[in-house]
């Protein structure tokens, strides 16, 4: 997630410098943006887990195995 927000921080700065010439506006990190990105990819993240363990948690294993081999 860091290399994401590092990355997405320096085409955001790569897109001002082509408007600099427009003179539209001054650089400004969008730091609320960035933190409701890391939150909302820290909920999905833990319901998709949540999920998996619950549909582990009601499988039989070894029956899921022998399933997929077939």
């Amino acid at each position: 997630m860091l290399f994401g927000v590092v990355l997405s921080l320096a085409i955001l700065y790569i897109m001002y410098l082509n408007m600099t010439n427009a003179k539209i506006y001054l650089f400004q990190i969008p730091w609320q943006m960035i933190f409701g990105a890391v939150v909302i990819m820290y909920i999905l993240t833990i319901l998709v887990m949540l999920y998996a363990r619950a549909d582990i948690k009601n499988n039989n294993i070894i029956s899921d195995i022998r399933d997929e081999n077939i």
